[in-house]
């Protein structure tokens, strides 16, 4: 069986999904391949010329109002090149993943002979074009009135249950949130929405404490925080992880955050400032941290969590979207939007066990019996 993954990187936290799944079908003997957005290369000049347009224009189009839907309706500058690669690696299955911004105009779909998988990272796909709905349902009739964007949504809505309707094609989604949401839109009317969850590598569940690579303090509470950029992500809600640390920082001196991914948050407290950590680093961070403090406004899955559970270190996060299946109940704030709720998890004596739910060996089997049913 041949899969061909397209997505539009292998850096992001759905690319890092990706990758992790394309490495465990290779281990399981499947012949998997990956094809992303290609990097600036020499062209012959009028080639180059075409792209340098094509790109200015989605340059333009990925700012508001225009900012999610540039890809139903402009012919993207890789559209050819994503079916040549197609049709060079001529797989069994094609596995869509991430396909925003200028990479994937979605009436590329009906062009693909193959049979489609097509996993869902968070709710672009089934809504005009917001990433985060955030509560918002105006998604399950049609996205008119739209409070992220607020022009020509329903039009924009419309011209992807045009693309979709007649395009077989199997969606997946990492959560049962996810699958709750995409279920309820219009756009899926006649597709069935299996959930799948992400994997998280053997590596996480490691028997002994590792090296401390980061040379971390051992006399303080370290809280870890972050995003792949925390200044940019706002969604992320950093900001009010510092403000709950800061609480905690008042009340016993020993507790400091630790900030992952490149920022440039100036602090008002005494901090450790990671900058990016390469996916394969990562069980060594979680392994020399107490806790892992997310406060995201939703999360499609929750990979951070779900990295720091499988290395027994706990997670404190909201009560909502991805985090209802990866972090256990005790450990999730009910009154998410208070900053004084989550300070009595920090003081708390519960025990965190490691998980394997989303091991390589229970996830795997999912997708090869997912490709062989297509």
């Amino acid at each position: 069986m041949k899969i061909l993954h397209i997505t539009h990187n292998l850096t992001s936290g759905a690319g890092i999904a990706v990758s992790r799944l394309h490495q465990a079908l290779l281990n399981a003997g499947i012949n998997s391949n990956v094809w992303i957005k290609p990097a600036t290369k020499r062209q012959d000049l009028p080639a180059k010329l075409r792209r340098f347009a094509l790109t200015k224009l989605h340059e333009a189009c990925h700012k508001p109002p225009f900012l999610p839907f540039s890809n139903a309706h402009v012919h993207t500058p890789y559209e050819q090149e994503i079916l040549t690669a197609i049709e060079t690696h001529s797989p069994d299955v094609v596995h869509l993943h991430w396909l925003q911004n200028d990479f994937f105009p979605i009436s590329l779909l009906r062009k693909i002979k193959q049979p489609i998988v097509w996993s869902l990272h968070d709710t672009w796909a089934f809504t005009a074009g917001c990433h985060i709905n955030a509560g918002c349902n105006k998604f399950t009739s049609g996205c008119h009135a739209c409070p992220q964007y607020k022009f020509l949504t329903h039009h924009y809505w419309k011209e992807k249950r045009t693309a979709y309707k007649g395009t077989a094609f199997k969606v997946t989604v990492p959560s049962s949130f996810m699958q709750a949401l995409a279920i309820q839109s219009p756009l899926f009317a006649n597709k069935t929405v299996d959930l799948i969850p992400n994997i998280i590598p053997n590596s996480f569940r490691q028997d002994k404490k590792l090296a401390n690579l980061f040379s971390l303090p051992s006399n303080k509470k370290l809280v870890l925080i972050g995003s792949l950029n925390p200044s940019v992500d706002t969604h992320k809600q950093v900001l009010m992880s510092l403000e709950i640390i800061k609480t905690l920082h008042q009340k016993d001196a020993s507790y400091v955050p630790v900030i992952m991914g490149e920022t440039t948050l100036t602090l008002d407290l005494p901090h450790i400032t990671l900058g990016a950590v390469a996916p394969q680093q990562l069980p060594n961070l979680y392994n020399h941290v107490q806790f892992t403090l997310l406060t995201s406004i939703q999360e499609s899955f929750g990979q951070m969590a779900a990295e720091s559970i499988a290395c027994g270190t706990p997670v404190i996060a909201p009560n909502h979207s991805g985090f209802l299946d990866i972090v256990p109940e005790p450990w999730r704030v009910k009154e998410y939007k208070n900053i004084d709720a989550y300070i009595p998890l920090f003081e708390s004596n519960l025990q965190l066990v490691p998980s394997n739910q989303f091991s390589d060996q229970l996830v795997t089997p999912k997708w090869i019996a997912l490709y062989n049913s297509l």
